[in-house]
């Protein structure tokens, strides 16, 4: 077992036990439920890579060599286009989903089946992904690596599908060989891919292909290549032998072999399962941190309250019900901004896809143009250009597939920022609410930060494309017959124009109208857990202090037993606490 793969056990068991610890300690069930999530999280956490490249660069066998097993199959066509998600699992199966909601399982051996393009052409079956179940080192700790369909190949809708995906995903490979060189439709897509993707790394397979004093210079060219494509400074491309490796039945190379598979995959495991797994852990960590800090502030403000009163205690919660009140003032606020930056939002997607629409709409018109013209085969015309609206669709595809993906980055990008800065002013006022608390009491609490878990999620995506017949044709016969060429292609061109700028209209409001209630339901979820926090706190806060008033009424004995168990159980949250910041600690030593 690799370093990386021990460390990330080690964290993982370490960060569950606490949980577990946690757990037994909680009285509240909210408390409870949302202990029980964190750790559910934790358990099925999942960290995406896909594998990029052009149709024979050597991809399939690169990600069978990763799995060190044979998984995707290696062929001599280009596959269709349907991502397959591998994923970790005891037995060796196929989940195949349909577009039509269905599903099917099969054994691994059945893949070529839906994936191929010779099985399965243009996708004919409907299939909208496979999910691969295989048992390897590699898939622990929640890694799914996406075998994406070949981009630039003559099925260009595989490059659109490939595209689609990317802004789900953690990492991506890009996969170069030595030869042939970068081709033009490889530097369009990588230009895309890295505006959508927040880690890219490159991988120049059959290395073995290539002799030694010459691996240099191609590793040497290509790095340049890419730095100019990316306006980069630095480019780190790993050089290796798949192939070989696989046939060596997974023994890696050796390092004076020349070939990096070995730190490939460790450089892999080191970001997927560190670095994204150490953001995830943060994430969970605080949450505890907060959700221990909330139940040691009850137990201190219980203690407290015991020591008082009645009369006292009951204008103190008064004072303090009074005062949540118009801090929840400043919550409404905080609110409204929220609102406002989400409309504010919205208001961009919508400029967006006007102007994409004024863009696209002229730009496929000349396209479409360009592909009649070429025609000049009578029966080609006759049958209603199929051909042209054939590469039609397939250009309105890669078009609206593209557009989306850079808008959903942007989207993206911005939401989050939007997210943390009303997280941000939650936190003013809640910690406002904490200090009021702790000041009408007389007691020292801490500050508790509503963490909240913002996700912004999208519906997959898949362009409105013409039918296949559109609007209809000229029946064959006497008539066609008689109709000179270039009226009959004059009639197919303007029923294809005007199919394919209703497609037009309809992706773009497509896409406009999915990002649009994205956000609206993204922030909605935010705004209401934020919100709901703020209420916990204030009907935990009165509980306590009925609690007091209940244990203040009963006999001596019961209420000093009250304190005792109180005491002690602060005692226990403590020690948790503790092993919760040694986790952390760990963690970041790692």
């Amino acid at each position: 077992m690799s370093s990386s793969i021990s460390s990330a056990t080690t964290a993982s068991d370490d960060l569950l036990i606490v949980v577990e610890d946690i757990l037994s300690l909680l009285d509240s069930e909210e408390d409870k439920r949302l202990c029980q999530a964190l750790r559910k999280r934790w358990e099925e956490r999942q960290f995406q890579l896909a594998i990029l490249g052009q149709f024979k660069r050597g991809k399939s066998t690169l990600l069978n060599a990763l799995l060190g097993k044979t998984v995707s199959p290696v062929g001599i066509v280009p596959l269709t286009a349907i991502p397959t998600f591998i994923r970790r699992g005891s037995e060796e199966q196929i989940v195949v989903y349909f577009r039509n909601g269905s599903l099917e399982r099969h054994s691994l051996s059945e893949i070529h089946l839906f994936v191929t393009e010779k099985e399965n052409p243009e996708n004919r079956r409907g299939v909208e992904r496979v999910d691969v179940f295989v048992d390897s080192p590699f898939l622990m700790h929640g890694v799914c690596v996406i075998d994406t369909p070949g981009i630039g190949s003559v099925l260009r809708h595989n490059t659109a599908a490939t595209l689609n995906i990317l802004p789900h995903c953690d990492a991506a490979l890009f996969v170069l060989s030595p030869d042939p060189p970068l081709t033009e439709v490889e530097e369009e897509f990588l230009r895309n891919v890295a505006e959508v993707i927040p880690v890219l790394m490159f991988v120049l397979t059959k290395a073995d292909t290539v002799p030694p004093h010459e691996l240099g210079q191609i590793k040497e060219y290509n790095q340049n290549v890419l730095k100019k494509i990316l306006q980069v400074d630095n480019i780190r491309l790993y050089c290796v032998s798949a192939g070989r490796l696989l046939a060596q039945n997974g023994e890696a190379q050796s390092p004076d072999d020349g070939f990096e598979f070995r730190q490939l995959h460790a450089d892999l495991l080191k970001f997927l399962v560190g670095e994204r797994a150490g953001v995830l852990r943060r994430s969970i960590v605080n949450r505890l941190i907060s959700l221990i800090h909330r139940q040691k502030n009850m137990i201190r403000l219980e203690l407290e309250a015991l020591a008082l009163d009645a009369e006292t205690r009951r204008k103190r919660l008064e004072q303090f019900l009074a005062e949540s009140q118009r801090l929840r003032r400043e919550q409404e606020i905080a609110i409204d901004i929220l609102n406002a930056d989400g409309a504010r939002l919205i208001m961009t997607v919508n400029r967006a896809a006007a102007e994409l629409y004024e863009v696209l709409s002229p730009k496929l018109r000349d396209e479409l143009n360009k592909l009649v013209r070429a025609v000049t085969d009578r029966e080609e015309i006759k049958r209603g250009l199929p051909s042209v609206k054939k590469a039609i669709a397939d250009t309105i595809e890669w078009e609206f597939t593209r557009a989306r993906a850079k808008l959903e980055r942007q989207v993206r990008d911005r939401i989050q920022e939007i997210a943390q800065e009303h997280i941000e002013r939650a936190a003013q006022v809640v910690e406002k609410l904490v200090k009021a608390a702790g000041d009408i009491f007389s007691v020292d609490l801490q500050h508790i930060s509503p963490v909240a878990e913002f996700e912004f999620r999208t519906e997959d995506y898949w362009p409105v494309l013409p039918p296949p017949v559109l609007l209809g044709s000229v029946p064959l016969g006497l008539f066609a017959r008689i109709i000179p060429t270039r009226w009959l292609k004059a009639y197919h061109a303007r029923r294809i124009g005007i199919a394919v700028e209703e497609s037009v209209r309809l992706n773009t409001e497509k896409l406009r109208f999915g990002l649009a209630q994205a956000i609206e339901a993204s922030l909605r979820g935010l705004r209401e857990e934020v919100q709901t926090q703020y209420d916990n706190l204030v009907a935990r806060v009165h509980s306590t202090i009925e609690s007091a008033t209940h244990f203040n009424e009963q006999a001596s004995a019961v209420r000093e037993g009250r304190q005792k168990q109180l005491a002690q159980k602060l005692q226990v949250l403590e020690e948790s606490f503790q092993r919760l910041v040694k986790v952390s600690e760990d963690e970041v030593g790692r």
